[in-house]
């Protein structure tokens, strides 16, 4: 990250400033990685119960008629 600020014309980090960069990058990665478990987590949730739901059969969901049509 040093590099980069010097790149673009910032002084160098000191010590302390670098350690404090990495526990912010490490945080945002942390809450992007929770965020992206907790997407797939609901998303398996909801691929689960709509398994259950058409694996059961939809006459649960989905009125049937009692008297045949022809």
């Amino acid at each position: 990250m040093d590099e980069w600020f010097r790149a673009n014309g910032w002084r160098p980090l000191k010590p302390h400033e670098q350690a404090v960069v990495k526990l912010s990058f490490s945080a945002i990665h942390g809450e992007q990685k929770a965020s992206l478990k907790a997407a797939q987590t609901r998303a398996a949730e909801s691929l689960s119960m709509a398994h259950t739901i058409t694996s059961s059969g939809l006459g649960g969901v989905l009125p049937v008629p009692t008297t045949p049509r022809g």
